[in-house]
Formats: structure tokens, sequence, C-alpha cells
């Protein structure tokens, strides 16, 4: 059985974070960002659309 586009849920996923702290902790955006990629690649394991 296979989903049309239309049938797949829609997950929006985003990333924030306070310019302010990257030069106070220079590893944290590249962790976090590795992290958001992390989820996203989880979340398409799912029937969702991730946006």
């Amino acid at each position: 059985m296979t989903q049309s586009h239309q049938d797949r849920g829609k997950v929006g996923l985003f990333g924030i974070g306070l310019a302010a702290y990257w030069p106070q902790f220079p590893a944290m955006k590249l962790r976090l960002q590795g992290d958001q990629r992390e989820v996203a690649r989880r979340l398409a394991s799912f029937p969702t659309a991730c946006l």
C-alpha cells in the first residue's frame, strides 16, 4: 500500500539560537545544526513531509 503526497502528514522543523551565545559556545551552533539534521532524518522514516 502506498500513500500519496496528500495523505502524508506535514511537519515543520526549524532550529533557532540567539546569536549572542555563538561566541561564548563555539561548538554549539554546529552541534545544534547536526542535531536538527538528525531529527529531520528520523522524521523522514515516518509517513510525513518535513517542511
